[in-house]
């Protein structure tokens, strides 16, 4: 099991890559918790709204509101930055979502 972080700022990319972890990802690796780490909006309404108008507020993705861009800064993350970190709080991966698989490999190592 793991936690996956993904740093979104909502855009038509992000929103690809999201529906590709939703579809594919997740059911296949059950086990782990999905974040969206929101660095954009800037306050906790404001990832809910994004969440809520973007259509996640009921998918496996847990919605994170970083309005001072600290979880950000930590994982030098940017726009579609993906960070598993495994159950002893080693970060596994930490890189641009591409197509899922680089994703797929680690938690299948975990």
């Amino acid at each position: 099991n793991a936690v996956v972080l993904y740093f979104t700022m909502w855009c038509p990319i992000c929103d690809s890559h999201q529906g590709h972890m939703l579809s594919s990802i997740i059911p296949a690796f059950p086990g782990s918790r999905y974040y969206l780490v929101d660095y954009v909006s800037g306050s906790v309404a404001g990832a809910r709204e994004a969440e809520v108008s973007n259509g996640y507020s009921s998918s496996g993705f847990i919605a994170l509101a970083d309005t001072d861009r600290s979880v950000l800064n930590l994982f030098n993350a940017t726009m579609s930055t993906t960070v598993v970190i495994d159950g002893s709080g080693i970060v596994r991966m930490n890189e641009d979502y591409k197509d899922g698989a680089r994703l797929m490999e680690v938690l299948r190592g975990l």
